[in-house]
């Protein structure tokens, strides 16, 4: 639950804090101000490890069932995620899946739509990611417009997008 004051909180640690490092640099601007020692800290994605996508690994046994047009996410489904969007994307267009990599969090799994071509399949471990993004046609960040959501997130689709 948030704070009932916020910024009167966020001026708290301020206060009380060394050093501030945000989220990105978005978050930095709008802070910077309030604090001496305040550094951006983006977000950023290890080119080394999802740079296996290019080698074509092997597609995971556990959606080799899953038929093409495939598309994927992964990373935390949370409040943020636009499932509305993911649902009206999959009854537009049945013959594509949707494969969903990840915990959910802050949600109710129930509110997760439940339709034939989107596989919510949980968390998988880090070393695997890029066999399973090797295995998708398009990467999706189906999250809703607002404040909290870092367009830096989406660097890590395009850097894995296959050929």
């Amino acid at each position: 639950m948030a704070h009932p004051l916020p910024g009167a909180y966020e001026r708290e640690l301020f206060k009380q804090a060394d050093v501030v490092f945000t989220g990105g640099r978005s978050l930095y601007e709008a802070k910077k101000l309030h604090h001496r020692n305040i550094h951006p800290f983006p977000s950023s994605i290890d080119a080394n490890h999802f740079g296996k996508v290019r080698l074509a690994p092997p597609r995971p046994a556990d959606i080799a069932h899953i038929t093409l047009q495939r598309l994927g996410f992964f990373g935390a489904i949370d409040e943020r995620m636009d499932l509305d969007l993911v649902a009206r994307m999959a009854r537009a267009r049945p013959e594509w899946n949707f494969v969903m990599i990840g915990p959910v969090v802050k949600i109710d799994r129930e509110s997760l739509p439940q339709l034939p071509n989107i596989h919510w399949i949980g968390g998988r471990d880090y070393s695997l990611l890029p066999d399973y993004v090797a295995s998708w046609d398009v990467g999706i960040m189906p999250f809703c417009k607002s404040r909290s959501n870092n367009p830096s997130q989406k660097r890590p689709i395009c850097l894995v997008a296959p050929d």
